[in-house]
């Protein structure tokens, strides 16, 4: 299930990796949907991937660039 806090966190490391999620709002919206799709297929991930592995996915990406 989508919470907005969990929306939030994607909207917000998708925004920092460069892809345009649109507001930090927690709605997933299409700006949100169009960013989190193009983020999956440049990591190789399923589109209908979980927002955990999601989330998951973008933390390793973010803390690994740190």
């Amino acid at each position: 299930m989508h919470t907005q806090p969990k929306i939030r966190y994607v909207q917000a490391a998708l925004n920092r990796r460069g892809f345009s999620a649109g507001s930090e709002d927690g709605l997933y919206g299409p700006s949100t949907r169009m960013a989190v799709n193009e983020y999956l297929q440049q990591q190789e991930l399923p589109r209908g991937t979980s927002i955990d592995v999601l989330i998951g996915s973008l933390r390793g990406r973010v803390q690994g660039n740190r």
